[in-house]
């Protein structure tokens, strides 16, 4: 993957981490919320660990 493209999916990949942190802290306000929040929580490290296999 040239150089370019791993950079910007990578820029891709941490606005979607952004994203992803806003639902979670909305939904960490809201009671009944855990299986939802349990799979934001999930998505994210799933993001986080993409990042690492491009860097």
């Amino acid at each position: 993957m040239p150089e370019m493209d791993k950079r910007m999916e990578i820029n891709e990949l941490q606005d979607a981490i952004y994203e992803q942190s806003l639902v979670f802290l909305a939904l960490k306000t809201r009671p009944g919320c855990e299986a939802k929040l349990a799979e934001t929580r999930e998505r994210i490290i799933r993001i986080y660990h993409r990042i690492q296999t491009l860097a």
